[in-house]
C-alpha cells in the first residue's frame, strides 16, 4: 500500500480504523477526533487511511433523528449558507457554545455529502431558453455559472479543468444532453466560449456589462486628480500667504499658476470624461426620452461620435484607448439585440396606438433602469416615473389594451442584454470562495447554487419568490435550509454507494 506514514500499524489495524471512520452516521460528532486520540494518529492521517480503502465497503449508519442533531446541522448550514461562515469558524463556534467535538472534518464530509445530494434544476420548455454563462475562479481553476435568464436559476456550476474552447464544448453539450433547448448564449468576449458556440452553432450575444466595465474605472479616477489638483492649488495660496521675501514671493506665485493650470486641465478632463461616459452608456438605450425606438443605424452613429470623441479628448490615456478599441472590436456580437429590439416593437405596433406603444416602452425602460442603479434616492426617482408613464399608457382606452402592453414588456424583458444577474449571483459565491480559500470542493458549490434557486427574495420585482418557482412554477416546501436537511437520508445514501446517480442528480421541471 502507497500510503504508509506509519509503518507501525499492521494493515489490520489500518483496515479497522478506516472501517471505524466510514462507520459513523452524521450524529457521531467528535467520532473521528476520538478515534484519533485512542491510536495517537492524526485526523488527516484517518481520512487519508479512509481513502485509500476501496469504496464499495463502505457503510454509513442511519442520521439520528434526535432534535438535538437537527438543530445542530441546522446551525452549521446557517452559518455556512447564509453567514459565509469558514470551515474553521464552525468549527469555533460550535467549541464555543459548548457543542463539542466539532472537528472540521466531519463538518466537511456533512457538507460535502449534503452538496453531492444536491438536485439539478434543469428546465423543460417547450421554447428554447436564454442562458447568461461567466466564469468566476477557485484554487487558480475556473468555474463556469450558468443561468437561465428569465428565471435567474443556476442551472450548472462546475468547477473546470482549464479555460479551452472543447472544455466549454464539453460543459454546453453535457446540458444540451440534460434537455436544455438552448436559444441564446449571453456572455463575455472571451475567446474559448465564443469559439465554443459557434463550434455547436450556438446563437450568441456579446454582454453589455462587459462591454462597458473597461471604461467605468476612469471615472472615479478623474475624480479623484481634479480634486487632487484642486486641493494643490488652494495649498499653494496658503503657502503664499507665509512668504515675506520678494524672490520667494515670484516662487510662490510660479507655483500658483502652474497649480491653477493643472487643476483647470484636471477640472477639464473629469467633465469631459463624464459627460461622454454618460453618452456612451446612453447609446446603448433601447429608446429615446420620447419613448421612440433606437434604431441599430442610430445607436451606432451614436457610439461612433462618442468613441471618436474619447479619442480626440485623450489622445495619450493608454486605458481608454485600448477600452475603445476592446468596444468596437467586440460591438458586432451585440448589434443583435437592437435587431430583436426593432421586431419586437414593429410587432407589437400594429395592436397599440403610437402614443400608447412610446409611453409603455418608456415605462419599461425607466423600470430598468431603476433596477441597475445604486443610489436608493435614484433608484425610488426612476421607479416613480416609469409607474407615471405606466398609468398614462393604459389611460384612456378602458384597460382594453392592458393584455398587449403586458405581452409587450414581456418580450422586452425576454430579450437579453446583460448578465447582470449572473454578476450578482458571482458576487455571492466570491464571498463564500473568499470564506474558504483552498478548501473549495465541486459538492459546497453545488449546495450553494440549491441555496440561492430556492432562497426566496425579499424586495424588488421578484420579492417572494425564488428562481426554482420562477423556473418550474411550483411552490417551495420550506427555506432553503429545511429542504437541505431534508436531503440527509439522500447523503447519507450517496457516502454508501460512493457517489449520486445520474436519476437523483437531476430534477426535472
Amino acid at each position: 500500500m502507497k500510503f504508509v506514514r506509519r509503518p507501525d500499524l499492521d494493515p489490520q489495524t489500518r483496515l479497522w480504523m478506516a472501517m471505524a471512520v466510514r462507520f459513523r452516521g452524521f450524529g457521531d460528532w467528535g467520532a473521528v477526533a476520538e478515534l484519533a486520540r485512542e491510536h495517537g494518529v492524526s485526523r488527516q492521517f484517518l481520512y487519508q487511511n479512509e481513502a485509500s480503502f476501496p469504496r464499495p465497503f463502505a457503510v454509513v449508519a442511519a442520521p439520528r433523528d434526535d432534535l438535538a442533531d437537527e438543530s445542530l446541522h441546522q446551525l452549521v448550514l446557517a452559518i455556512r449558507l447564509r453567514c459565509k461562515g469558514s470551515l474553521d469558524g464552525i468549527a469555533g463556534v460550535l467549541d464555543d457554545m459548548g457543542w463539542s467535538p466539532g472537528s472540521v472534518g466531519h463538518i466537511s464530509e456533512f457538507l460535502r455529502s449534503l452538496g453531492a445530494a444536491c438536485p439539478r434544476e434543469i428546465p423543460r420548455s417547450a421554447s428554447p431558453v436564454t442562458l447568461l454563462l461567466d466564469e468566476t475562479f477557485a484554487n487558480s481553476l475556473p468555474i463556469l455559472v450558468v443561468m437561465e435568464a428569465s428565471s435567474h436559476c443556476v442551472l450548472s456550476i462546475k468547477i473546470m479543468p482549464d479555460r479551452k474552447a472543447e472544455t466549454w464544448v464539453a460543459a454546453l453539450l453535457e446540458l444540451m444532453a440534460e434537455g436544455v433547448d438552448i436559444g441564446l448564449l449571453v456572455k463575455d468576449q472571451g475567446a474559448s466560449l465564443k469559439a465554443a458556440a459557434r463550434e455547436l452553432g450556438l446563437p450568441e450575444r456579446a454582454d453589455l456589462f462587459h462591454l462597458l466595465k473597461p471604461f467605468d474605472p476612469f471615472l472615479p479616477h478623474f475624480e479623484r486628480r481634479a480634486y487632487g489638483a484642486v486641493e494643490e492649488e488652494a495649498e499653494r495660496l496658503r503657502v503664499l500667504g507665509n512668504r515675506k521675501s520678494e524672490a520667494s514671493l515670484a516662487k510662490a506665485r510660479a507655483k500658483i499658476e502652474a497649480a491653477a493650470l493643472a487643476a483647470a486641465v484636471a477640472i477639464r478632463d473629469s467633465d469631459s470624461y463624464d459627460y461622454l461616459h454618460k453618452c456612451l452608456h446612453e447609446s446603448f438605450d433601447s429608446f429615446t426620452e420620447e419613448g421612440v425606438i433606437r434604431a441599430k443605424t442610430v445607436a451606432e452613429g451614436d457610439l461612433e461620435a462618442a468613441t471618436r470623441l474619447l479619442e480626440e479628448q485623450f489622445p495619450s490615456h493608454n486605458g481608454i484607448l485600448a477600452a475603445v478599441k476592446f468596444l468596437r472590436k467586440n460591438l458586432p456580437d451585440y448589434w443583435g439585440y437592437f435587431e430583436q429590439l426593432e421586431a419586437i416593437v414593429r410587432r407589437h405596433a400594429r395592436a397599440i396606438p403610437e402614443h400608447t406603444l412610446r409611453a409603455a416602452c418608456l415605462a419599461w425602460q425607466l423600470g430598468r433602469k431603476s433596477m441597475a442603479v445604486k443610489s436608493p434616492r435614484r433608484k425610488k426617482e426612476l421607479a416613480r416615473q416609469s409607474k407615471a408613464w405606466l398609468a398614462l399608457a393604459l389611460a384612456g382606452n378602458g384597460g382594453k389594451l392592458r393584455a398587449a402592453v403586458e405581452a409587450l414588456r414581456a418580450e422586452l424583458d425576454a430579450n437579453v442584454r446583460s448578465s447582470s444577474p449572473l454578476e450578482a449571483v458571482n458576487s455571492v459565491i466570491r464571498e463564500h470562495l473568499n470564506a474558504c480559500r483552498g478548501q473549495t470542493t465541486q459538492e459546497a458549490l453545488s449546495m450553494l447554487a440549491f441555496f440561492l434557486n430556492h432562497r426566496k427574495a425579499t424586495r424588488g420585482k421578484y420579492a417572494g419568490s425564488s428562481p426554482h418557482e420562477r423556473l418550474t412554477g411550483m411552490p417551495e416546501k420550506g427555506s432553503p435550509i429545511a429542504q437541505l436537511l431534508a436531503l440527509a437520508p439522500r447523503a447519507a445514501r450517496w457516502v454508501e454507494r460512493g457517489g449520486a446517480t445520474e436519476t437523483e442528480r437531476l430534477n426535472v421541471g
